[in-house]
């Protein structure tokens, strides 16, 4: 399961990313931004002006990186995946093995996962085994709820002591109000 080098590619296109997709031919009928939107994508730095603009796209073409796509670019929302990292403490010495797990959003699969450790290159990695272990704890005792809390009903605005909750004005009854006749 485990590995040193990813056994799992996952790789974005520059279908996948808005801007990432230019000509590659015309350069010079781009603006500023539409160019460093493209540099962006790709992990290449995006200041200067038009012409060092250019110059770095066609270093980018010439380096045959003009497919690689930065996984970073936007917070790495184009990614359908959840990427854990996490210390784990080794078993019979005192050091941390660092351990990075890449999970799929949709199904839970583990897609790439990797240690620190000599025995990660073998995939026989127990740290790995650990944080998934956890993981699936964690989600047994917890639940897994993809919604985001403000996507929720509100709960933390609720009556405790009285048993009242908050209501509309119109929908308020008084015990104490009388109704004149």
């Amino acid at each position: 399961m485990a590995s040193t080098q990813g056994f799992m590619k996952i790789k974005l296109t520059d279908k996948d990313i808005p801007g990432a997709k230019i000509d590659l031919n015309d350069f010079e009928s781009y603006g500023n931004v539409q160019l460093k939107r493209w540099l962006q994508c790709r992990g290449v730095k995006t200041s200067g002006n038009k012409p060092e603009l250019i110059q770095r796209c066609k270093d980018v073409i010439a380096g045959e990186k003009a497919d690689h796509i930065d996984f970073n670019v936007d917070g790495g929302k184009w990614y359908d995946i959840k990427y854990e990292s996490a210390k784990v403490d080794a078993s019979m010495k005192k050091e941390q093995r660092t351990v990075h797990v890449t999970l799929s959003n949709v199904s839970g699969a583990v897609l790439d996962a990797s240690c620190t450790c000599p025995a990660s290159a073998l995939g026989r990695c127990n740290h790995v085994a650990a944080v998934l272990l956890f993981i699936n704890k964690h989600v047994k005792e917890h639940g897994y709820d993809p919604l985001a809390c403000t996507a929720k009903p509100c709960e933390w605005n609720q009556g405790k002591k009285t048993g009242k909750n908050p209501s509309k004005i119109s929908d308020a009854i008084y015990s104490s109000y009388k109704k004149r006749q």
